[in-house]
């Protein structure tokens, strides 16, 4: 097969599990990045972005998007 063939190809289905898997990973990392830097801010720095503590898992999760 040619270079060109090759890259012509459809993924195979474990390429696109190994993809969709490795996707999941990296957006749980930015979640978790996410939340420890919110958690370590102080409270009034959380109101000064308009958050409180209990919306921190809710917020990391949009940011991740």
């Amino acid at each position: 097969m040619t270079t060109a063939t090759l890259a012509a190809r459809k993924p195979s289905y474990t390429l696109r599990i190994y993809e969709s898997l490795s996707a999941g990973f990296a957006k749980a990392a930015r979640v978790e990045k996410t939340r420890r830097a919110l958690s370590a801010l102080s409270d009034e720095t959380l109101r000064d972005i308009g958050l409180s503590r209990d919306e921190i898992d809710a917020a990391a999760l949009r940011a991740a998007r």
